[in-house]
């Protein structure tokens, strides 16, 4: 079975209330004002192994560049704000509606996610609106 598949989904709350952290083996290879080029480490797979590289040359580190709104992003995944913290942010600095914001925040997350480049570190979700068990009486 395909545990991906069958992994339950963390709630919108919960998403919201996460926070980004950037991969500290990140290397910033170039910052200007326009962009921001990162040196992400791959992670070793048995292709990548010493003897195979030794056979076949093989990068270690993956380049990805950030364009100005990619950096203002990546500047504000600090583990200090929230995901709804940025979605906030991008919707009053791009003049995006709050869904145009979560939607783009959401997917570029996503993506960053994907490639090392964050970690997302998940609160728990709070007992509001949830049915609390009652001690029950068990008299004779």
């Amino acid at each position: 079975m395909n545990r991906k598949r069958n992994a339950k989904k963390p709630g919108l709350h919960r998403l919201l209330s996460a926070r980004p952290f950037r991969n500290q083996a990140i290397e910033v290879l170039v910052r200007d004002e326009n962009r921001l080029l990162l040196s992400v480490p791959i992670k070793p797979r048995w292709w990548n192994s010493r003897f195979v590289r030794w056979l076949v040359p093989m990068n270690r580190f993956r380049r990805i560049e950030l364009d100005r709104r990619g950096m203002h992003f990546f500047d504000l995944c600090d583990g200090d704000r929230t995901v709804a913290d940025i979605v906030a942010t991008f919707a009053e600095t791009y003049d995006l509606s709050a869904l145009e914001a979560r939607i783009a925040v959401a997917a570029f997350l996503g993506t960053l996610i994907e490639k090392g480049v964050v970690a997302l570190v998940g609160t728990e979700t709070p007992a509001v609106g949830r049915r609390q068990e009652r001690p029950r009486n068990r008299s004779g």
